[in-house]
């Protein structure tokens, strides 16, 4: 990040985040300047585009713009979690189809499709059997660093 010409984040979900983040890293006032907020569309088309050099947003988002290229998660301490909450409303017509599905996306045979989509399943105890919903995490500012693909080598 000090490095960097640019740092693209958004100024919701990630981005106070984002924040936080560098404030917590001490690398705020070092990169402030650098920091550009991504206005209308996702940071990761930016990143493509080349507006910013680094984009940050959630992974399941850069995952679907092409030109772009996942580098690397935070370290866990440093992860923080945006949620999801699922639930039936008690209008529906398909009541029983909806608690099916939500209890197949909170089961474990539904966490490798969640991680698939760089998701996270909920934590069991986070999930709530109740019929009012359960949620599940995406992980948000995970260091979803992007750039284009030819300007940056994959961390594995």
């Amino acid at each position: 990040m000090l490095n960097a010409k640019s740092i693209g984040h958004s100024n919701a979900g990630t981005g106070p985040y984002n924040t936080r983040l560098f404030q917590k890293l001490d690398i705020y006032d070092q990169i402030k300047d650098k920091i550009k907020i991504v206005l209308g569309k996702p940071v990761a088309v930016a990143a493509a585009d080349g507006e910013v050099e680094i984009g940050i947003q959630e992974t399941n988002v850069i995952q679907l713009v092409a030109g772009t290229q996942y580098l690397a998660p935070l370290p866990p301490d440093l992860i923080e979690y945006g949620r999801f909450g699922v639930a039936v409303r008690n209008v529906s017509k398909n009541q029983n189809e909806a608690r099916a599905l939500i209890a197949f996306m909170t089961s474990p045979e539904a966490a490798p499709l969640l991680r698939k989509t760089a998701m996270e399943p909920p934590r069991a105890d986070q999930s709530s059997p109740s019929p009012r919903g359960t949620r599940a995490r995406r992980p948000r500012g995970e260091a979803s660093a992007l750039n284009k693909a030819r300007n940056i080598r994959s961390m594995s």
